[in-house]
C-alpha cells in the first residue's frame, strides 16, 4: 500500500485551485472552519484541504484497492478538460449545440452527468455511513 495514494480528496483538486488567492506570492486557499468560526488566513494549498486519508480504499483480508479512487481520478480529468475547453473558449463554441456533432454532444453531457452524479458519493458522510452497513 506504500505506493498507493492516500489523500482522497471529495472535493477534486482542479475545483479547489479554482479558488486560490495570492498570498505572499503563492497561490493559496483560504480555508473557514465550520467548528471554529475561523478564517484561515495565512492560506493552505489544494492538496492539503478537502480529503480524508484512503476514503475510497477498499481492504479485504491484509490487500488494499483503490480502484474507486481511480475511477474518480479518470472522471475529474475528463471533466476537468472539458471545462478547461469552455473557460478558454473565447468564441463560444461549446456553448452552441449545433457547433458539436451528436456524438461529442453525447459525450460531453455523459461526462458532465456521470461527474455530478458521483460528486455525491464522494463526500465522506456518505462514504463513511456505507462503510459502517
Amino acid at each position: 500500500m506504500s505506493n498507493q495514494t492516500k489523500r482522497h480528496h471529495f472535493i477534486p483538486r482542479f475545483i479547489l485551485n479554482r479558488f486560490y488567492s495570492v498570498n505572499l506570492g503563492k497561490k493559496q486557499l483560504r480555508i473557514f472552519n465550520k467548528k471554529t468560526g475561523n478564517l484561515n488566513i495565512k492560506g493552505k494549498s489544494s492538496k492539503s484541504v478537502c480529503y480524508h486519508e484512503h476514503l475510497y480504499t477498499i481492504y479485504i483480508g491484509s490487500d488494499s484497492f483503490i480502484e474507486i479512487e481511480k475511477l474518480y481520478s479518470k472522471i475529474e480529468s475528463k471533466f476537468a478538460d472539458l471545462i478547461s475547453k469552455i473557460n478558454d473558449d473565447e468564441d463560444n463554441f461549446f456553448l452552441f449545440q449545433e457547433n458539436l456533432s451528436e456524438d461529442d454532444n453525447d459525450e460531453h453531457w455523459k461526462i458532465i452527468s456521470f461527474f455530478l452524479n458521483l460528486s455525491f458519493w464522494r463526500l465522506p458522510q456518505i462514504v463513511i455511513n456505507m462503510q459502517k452497513h
